[in-house]
C-alpha cells in the first residue's frame, strides 16, 4: 500500500495509523485542558447545548430546599472613590456592609444551622463598617468569599481576613461564558471547587490532569445550566427561594433560621452589575458558580476510559480513511458533485467537517466534551491532500517509466527488424 508516495506493508501502515491516532488523542486532551473554546466551535456548541438543555429540562431539578438565593443588588452604601494616588475624586456605590454584618450576626447566633455560604461579593475598597463585618466573618463557619483579578490579571484579594476563592472565568475571541476553569494560575482554587472540597469533603490531587476523589477530571469544561434566573420567577413551575437581603429584617428569628436550615446560601448581585452573557442568554454570576458546582458534583467533567476509547477509535477510523488512498468513496462523491480540483478540495474539507461534527456531538451528549472540529478537519484534509499528491506523483512517474521502457522496446524491435532486412 502507498503512504505519501512510499510503498508500505499493511502491518506497518496499521502501526503508523495507531501511533498517529494516539498522538491525536493526546493532542485532544491538551486542547481540552485550555480554558476557552475557538469561535468555530461556538455554533455547534450552541445547537447541541440547546438540545441537551431541552433533555435536562425534562429531568428533575436540583432540590429547591437545598439552596437559598440572597440578592444584594439593591442594598447599597456610598463610599469615597480614590484615585491611584489616594486622593478622593467622588463617590462610588458598594454593597452595604452594615446590612451584611447584621445578616451574618444573625447567622452566627446558630453557626451550624446553615450548610454553606457563598458570599459572591467583591471586597476591594474600605468602608466605615468594616470592623463590624470583620468581627462577624471571624465567627462565621462553612463559607467562602469571592475575589477577582484586575485588568492586569492580578488577583485582588479581599480586604478582610476570610476564607476566599477566586470566581473568574476566561474567554478567548468569544465574549460569552462557555467553559469554567476550576484551578487557575496553577494554584488559585475557584469558588465551585472550594464548594466541592468543603461541602462534599472531596480530595484533590494536582497534576496536568487533576484527580478529584480518585477520578481524573478536566480542569476546564463546558457547564450545563440546571438552575436559571427564570427559576426565581413566579411563572416557574419549580420556583427556588429568592429574597432580597434587606427583607430579612422583617423575618422573626424562628422563620429566619428555618429558612436557612441545612441550605447552601448564595449571596450576590442577581439583577444589576454581575450579569454575564452565556450561550444560554444572560446569567448572574452566582448562578454560573452554582451550576459549575452542580456539574462537578454530578461528575460531568470526569475523564473516563470510555471517552478515551471512543475518541481513539474515532481517530482510527478517520486515519484509515485518510491513509488508504484505495478507498474510492470519496473520489466518487467528488466526481459526482464537482469536477474542479478546487471544489473537490473544498468538498474534501467539508466531509471531514461533517464527520468531526458528528463525533463532537456524540461526545458532548455522552461525555459532555466537545472537540475542536475546525482544527481537526483542516488537519485531516491537509493530510488527505498530501497523501493523494504524493501517490499521484508516484503513479505519474511509474507511467512515464513504463512509457519510456515501451519506447526503447519499440526502437530495439525496429532496429532488429531493419537489420534482418539488410541481411
Amino acid at each position: 500500500m502507498n503512504l505519501f508516495g512510499f510503498t508500505v506493508h499493511k502491518k506497518l501502515l496499521l502501526f503508523l495509523l495507531i501511533i498517529h491516532s494516539l498522538l491525536l488523542t493526546i493532542f485532544t486532551l491538551y486542547l481540552l485542558h485550555l480554558p476557552y473554546i475557538y469561535e468555530d466551535e461556538l455554533r455547534l456548541i450552541q445547537v447541541t447545548s440547546a438540545v441537551k438543555q431541552f433533555i435536562i429540562s425534562k429531568e428533575k431539578k436540583p432540590d429547591r430546599k437545598r439552596f437559598l438565593f440572597v440578592n444584594v443588588a439593591w442594598e447599597k452604601q456610598l463610599i469615597e472613590k480614590l484615585d491611584k494616588y489616594g486622593f478622593p475624586i467622588g463617590n462610588q456605590a458598594i454593597t452595604n456592609r452594615k446590612t451584611l454584618a447584621d445578616f451574618f450576626h444573625r447567622i452566627n447566633q446558630k453557626p451550624t444551622n446553615h450548610r454553606y455560604i457563598v458570599c459572591d461579593i467583591n471586597f476591594v475598597d474600605p468602608s466605615e463598617n468594616d470592623e463590624a463585618l470583620q468581627n462577624e466573618f471571624d465567627k462565621l463557619q462553612n463559607y467562602t468569599v469571592s475575589y477577582h483579578k484586575d485588568e492586569n490579571n492580578i488577583p485582588q484579594e479581599p480586604i478582610f481576613k476570610v476564607n476566599k476563592s477566586i470566581s473568574d472565568y476566561t474567554t478567548f475571541n468569544i465574549d460569552k461564558f462557555v467553559k469554567f476553569k476550576l484551578i487557575q494560575s496553577d494554584t488559585l482554587i475557584t469558588t465551585p471547587l472550594r464548594m466541592i472540597l468543603d461541602i462534599d469533603k472531596a480530595k484533590l490531587k494536582k497534576g496536568f490532569f487533576y484527580k478529584l476523589n480518585n477520578h481524573y477530571i478536566l480542569n476546564s469544561f463546558i457547564v450545563d445550566f440546571r438552575i436559571w434566573s427564570y427559576d426565581f420567577s413566579e411563572n416557574s413551575n419549580y420556583r427556588y427561594d429568592y429574597i432580597n437581603i434587606g427583607d430579612f429584617k422583617f423575618l422573626p428569628d424562628s422563620a429566619f433560621y428555618k429558612l436557612l436550615k441545612n441550605r447552601i446560601v448564595l449571596l450576590g448581585d442577581y439583577e444589576l452589575n454581575d450579569i454575564h452573557e452565556t450561550i444560554y442568554g444572560d446569567m448572574p454570576g452566582p448562578l454560573i458558580l452554582l451550576n459549575t458546582f452542580l456539574s462537578v458534583e454530578k461528575g460531568e467533567n470526569r475523564i473516563s476510559i470510555y471517552y478515551l476509547i471512543f475518541i481513539f477509535l474515532s481517530f482510527v477510523i478517520i486515519n484509515y480513511y485518510v491513509f488508504n488512498i484505495k478507498i474510492r468513496f470519496k473520489e466518487r462523491i467528488s466526481r459526482l458533485i464537482a469536477k474542479s480540483p478546487i471544489y473537490n478540495e473544498m468538498l474534501r474539507f467539508f466531509l471531514y467537517l461533517f464527520y468531526f461534527s458528528i463525533i463532537s456531538s456524540i461526545s458532548f451528549f455522552t461525555f459532555n466534551i466537545h472537540l475542536t472540529i475546525l482544527l481537526f478537519s483542516g488537519y485531516m484534509s491537509f493530510m488527505d491532500i498530501m497523501n493523494h499528491y504524493f501517490a499521484a506523483r508516484k503513479e505519474k512517474k511509474q507511467i512515464q517509466q513504463i512509457e519510456e521502457e515501451s519506447i526503447f522496446y519499440d526502437i530495439d524491435n525496429t532496429h532488429e527488424w531493419s537489420s534482418g532486412v539488410n541481411k
